[in-house]
């Protein structure tokens, strides 16, 4: 194995030494799935909120509102995607999830952010990690409420400001259920099975960790990288230094050749 080769192998082995590091710095600073290669370097987008924490004020951006109106067809509802322009709820409907109403001949299908501490209260130790989004449904041009939906496979996802732990259901907006549910993507959020028109919101247990770090594991998960990699180059330059002296040593000793070439000459 030539010198070039076991320079290669080095730097391999302190690139997944890093790798490794950076992928426990992500389990202990965040609560994402370690991919930190792949999941860059770019903070998250900051959340929108109707009505934003003391700490969120000042960059706080208002959440966006949608509507769609659809044809309502003679065995229903067609297939319906209602999403807010910065995509912190997206609502599925599956087709025929509404039934007909003659003469109706239309849906508008409403999603609109809301503050949640404007509703009824939430069951107790629970925080709210996203706004109240009101999904609301209509008959048109008639302007009947859609009360029931009779598809049970369209979903609604909401996405939340930190960790979530339940996403709750309101009908009218003061008495609150559980909803079964499944992680959003990536990043924080749930969804679930659409219930009805009603409120929706993401909530998390009150003084829950949210996968911070203490001060210690953050100083050893920042100086790791730097050990490993310094390591290997002080590793490297010993080796080289050694291999250096090798080399010195054996040319400052005598040929055995020269030196019985003296003795006959005398």
């Amino acid at each position: 194995m030539t010198r070039r080769h076991r320079g290669a192998i080095a730097a391999g082995v302190g690139l997944v030494g890093v790798y490794l590091v950076a992928a426990l710095a992500t389990m202990a600073l965040s609560d994402h799935p370690f991919r930190p290669l792949f999941d860059g370097l770019a903070p998250p987008v900051a959340y929108h909120w109707v009505n934003p924490p003391r700490a969120n004020a000042r960059d706080n951006v208002a959440p966006s509102a949608a509507s769609r109106d659809v044809p309502l067809a003679v065995d229903g509802s067609p297939f319906v995607n209602v999403t807010p322009d910065d995509a912190q709820a997206i609502v599925l409907l599956e087709p025929r999830a509404v039934a007909p109403r003659p003469p109706d001949t239309a849906l508008t299908v409403a999603v609109t952010p809301l503050d949640v501490l404007a509703l009824g209260r939430l069951p107790r130790d629970m925080t709210p990690q996203s706004n109240a989004y009101q999904v609301t449904i209509t008959y048109q041009p008639s302007g009947e409420p859609v009360t029931e939906v009779t598809v049970d496979t369209s979903s609604i996802a909401v996405v939340a400001s930190g960790p979530s732990d339940f996403l709750l259901f309101s009908r009218d907006g003061q008495s609150w259920a559980k909803r079964q549910t499944t992680p959003l993507g990536l990043g924080h959020g749930l969804e679930t099975r659409f219930a009805g028109p009603g409120y929706y919101v993401v909530t998390s247990i009150s003084g829950a960790s949210s996968g911070g770090a203490s001060p210690l594991v953050v100083v050893v998960v920042l100086l790791a990288p730097v050990l490993v990699v310094g390591g290997l180059v002080l590793r490297r330059r010993r080796a080289q230094a050694a291999a250096a002296a090798k080399a010195a040593k054996r040319r400052a000793q005598p040929r055995k050749g020269g030196q019985k070439s003296k003795r006959r000459s005398r």
